[in-house]
């Protein structure tokens, strides 16, 4: 009994003993592997035995890119053993431009052809892409907030900033805002700084001339819009884009909420149960109202002349009532007027009168 058992440890012992070492002395220089980081995947140094080390590589080389964003020449990139190993190489190693994209080849037999187990059609196979051709490089500028390079049929889509939800816009983070801000918005208010207009007379109750207010909205929709000496068409357009919603800002809100909110608590209230990215802009567009405001000795708007002027872009009139949108066009302005004096105190600043 004995006698079997060890002859069953001796064979399970050659089994899985390790295959025999080479012939040269364990302490020789050809015994001892090159030098590597520790984050390094030896399979980059090695032929890929299955498809997924490719991916193995690739990981590994992520890690070593997050430690040094440009690997040297002798990096280790350069033992893959791959048809895509030059690509890999010039786009790690910057030798393609920027801005440039780099069609990587496809890889072969990576396709399977297609049999119908119902009816045993003929084999459908589809096959590789081949024929590719790099034929736009659009880029966006974050100074003009436009998109460029677009196909010219692409731009009226894509550059479009009136007649949209803010939700379809490029939009910019501000840390007072649960929402981001549609940048149209941030830039029109940009250029009514720039051009005085928190201290011009009647600024958003005196209105601009249609056609200028309609060619400057024209190049703002076709992305060629670059400023405008005129604080009247530039407040004129910061009117148009709320009016021009598909969903106006106060139209989530019952009337008879809105028509009873007479103190500033309360308008502080309705706001906070307004949905996102709504409440963001209404919160956007009371405190530039607040700006101007606090200059109303030299403007000549108070909180509650901004109401009025600002009221009827914030909600869908009733086309069926004209009376019943006029007594509400007055509640809205008075909800405006009390939540511009609120925002005021949330923000610490002091409106004139």
């Amino acid at each position: 009994m004995k006698y079997f058992l060890w002859s069953i440890l001796v064979s399970h012992y050659v089994f899985i003993s390790p295959p025999a070492m080479p012939s040269h002395s364990p302490r020789s220089p050809a015994a001892v592997p090159a030098t590597r980081p520790s984050h390094i995947n030896t399979s980059l140094h090695s032929q890929p035995s299955s498809p997924n080390q490719y991916h193995d590589a690739a990981t590994a080389s992520q890690r070593s890119l997050s430690r040094d964003r440009r690997p040297s020449i002798d990096s280790p990139l350069s033992g893959y053993h791959s048809q895509d190993s030059k690509v890999m190489d010039d786009i790690f190693l910057s030798k393609v431009p920027l801005g440039k994209l780099k069609i990587l080849p496809a890889k072969q037999n990576k396709t399977k052809a297609i049999t119908s187990p119902i009816n045993r059609l003929p084999q459908i196979s589809v096959t590789d892409p081949h024929a590719v051709i790099h034929t736009q490089h659009v880029k966006y500028n974050p100074i003009t907030r436009v998109y460029e390079g677009l196909p010219k049929d692409w731009e009226p889509k894509l550059q479009q900033q009136f007649g949209l939800g803010p939700d379809q816009l490029e939009t910019i983070r501000f840390p007072e805002y649960k929402s981001r801000i549609p940048s149209v918005l941030v830039q029109l208010k940009k250029h009514l700084i720039e051009e005085h207009g928190l201290s011009t007379e009647g600024i958003f109750r005196i209105a601009p001339d249609g056609e200028d207010l309609t060619y400057q909205k024209q190049k703002i929709n076709e992305g060629r819009w670059d400023g405008c000496n005129d604080v009247h068409i530039i407040s004129g357009l910061i009117k148009i884009w709320f009016r021009e919603l598909p969903v106006h800002l106060l139209d989530g809100l019952p009337i008879e909420k809105v028509s009873s909110a007479e103190t500033e608590d309360a308008c502080a209230k309705l706001i906070g149960e307004m949905k996102e990215p709504y409440a963001s802009c209404l919160l956007w567009l009371l405190d530039l109202c607040v700006d101007i405001a606090a200059n109303a000795s030299v403007n000549k708007m108070t909180s509650k002349n901004l109401g009025i002027v600002m009221g009827p872009n914030l909600f869908t009139p009733n086309s069926e009532d004209a009376m019943a949108s006029l007594l509400y066009s007055q509640k809205v302005a008075h909800f405006l007027h009390k939540g511009i004096e609120w925002r005021a105190k949330q923000t610490g600043k002091k409106l004139q009168t």
